[in-house]
């Protein structure tokens, strides 16, 4: 996986002094800072899914300095948003998350599942963190909803998802409209030059089968027959998931 910059996870000294707390997400253990909303979850989940968090609270402390036991001296995530932030809790503790919602009377089964942008919102924080099998579960269920070429693009390039980027880039070559002006914006312009590269290389629309053989493309280009390893190599990607 390339190398992302993650928001540094800094202890502060200063609490603003009105502060919210989580109406879901504030029962026990580590109080943790985001935005201007302070949650206070276990630290076991946290730890378990992420070395991030294990090497942060591994952290040894100094004096009356240690951040994270109390609203006066909570722990600070930077640069997080405290709705994503809020997602990605729905998926760590399940089972408090359905509980809270039958005690306020949201009982029906649409109020624990997520929608795209709350799973996006998931998958953005488990890549930041390296929380492979929370991704996993992101991106497996986001495969369930409705996903256009350019988002699995626009996702799968943003938090390293290359299967999304291979099948968005396949998806894009092989459908009977050009690359538009839409697609281009939101994909990037380079990667639409590429796309319609690529379609006028193969004289046709079906990038993944035997015809990738038997069209002769414009131009030296040796396309083999399985379009989804040359789009790898073409772009760069590598297997994972």
């Amino acid at each position: 996986m390339p190398e992302t910059e993650t928001p540094p996870l800094t202890p502060v000294l200063d609490v603003l002094d009105t502060l919210d707390r989580d109406d879901t997400y504030y029962f026990h253990d580590i109080i943790i800072l985001v935005d201007n909303c302070l949650f206070k979850v276990p630290r076991f989940y946290l730890e378990r899914e992420s070395a991030v968090f294990q090497t942060m609270f591994q952290l040894p402390s100094i004096g009356d300095s240690i951040h994270g036991l109390s609203e006066e001296k909570p722990l600070r995530l930077d640069g997080i948003e405290e709705e994503d932030f809020r997602q990605l809790l729905r998926v760590l503790y399940p089972t408090y998350n359905t509980l809270m919602n039958t005690l306020c009377g949201r009982s029906d089964a649409s109020s624990n599942k997520l929608n795209l942008g709350q799973w996006t919102s998931v998958l953005k924080l488990s890549d930041m963190w390296d929380m492979e099998r929370v991704k996993t579960i992101a991106v497996k269920s986001m495969e369930s909803l409705v996903l256009s070429p350019a988002e699995r693009i626009v996702l799968g390039r943003q938090y390293h998802v290359d299967d999304w980027v291979v099948q968005g880039f396949v998806k894009l070559v092989e459908r009977d409209d050009p690359i538009s002006l839409d697609d281009g914006e939101r994909i990037g312009f380079e990667w639409a030059f590429k796309i319609a590269a690529m379609r006028e290389r193969c004289g046709t629309r079906d990038v993944s089968s035997q015809l990738w053989e038997n069209r002769k493309p414009r131009g030296a280009v040796a396309v083999p027959a399985d379009g989804a390893d040359y789009i790898r190599r073409v772009l760069g990607l590598t297997c994972n998931k």
